[in-house]
């Protein structure tokens, strides 16, 4: 399930001027990351409320903490990082089916060790993941 959310939102984030989105628990290797901005989304809690069952489909609606980290060569600025976040992933997120709750935690930081900065933030979501089922004849 946490990895359908995941999913669900980095579809949201990516588009045709977004590709580098990544999920927490993939196996994408940080030495490999392109040298650009880069997005890497994770879940820090996930409760699931009572499913709704229909004649071919299940749906759990759910409340997550998104964990979204931004991160870019230190030759971009914070600016750029803060931009990027509000108007590419909370716009984003706040014109899909997900419903954005609230930001808790919005936090910048410089990771000189990688030659980087990070913009790292917590988004309270809500939202619905509905699977098919197969109906016993």
């Amino acid at each position: 399930m946490i990895n359908t959310v995941i999913s669900q939102i980095i579809n949201c984030i990516k588009g045709e001027d977004v590709n580098y989105v990544f999920s927490a628990f993939g196996n994408q290797p940080v030495e490999n990351m392109p040298k650009k901005i880069v997005t890497i989304v994770g879940i820090d809690s996930l409760n699931l409320k009572k499913p709704v069952r229909s004649q071919g489909h299940i749906c759990f609606p759910f409340e997550a903490c998104a964990d979204i980290s931004i991160k870019a060569p230190q030759r971009c600025g914070a600016s750029e990082l803060y931009d990027f976040f509000s108007s590419i992933v909370l716009e984003r997120l706040a014109s899909s089916t997900f419903i954005c709750d609230e930001v808790k935690v919005l936090s910048l930081k410089s990771e000189k060790s990688f030659g980087e900065i990070a913009l790292n933030t917590k988004i309270q979501l809500s939202g619905i993941c509905s699977f098919e089922r197969s109906v016993a004849s």
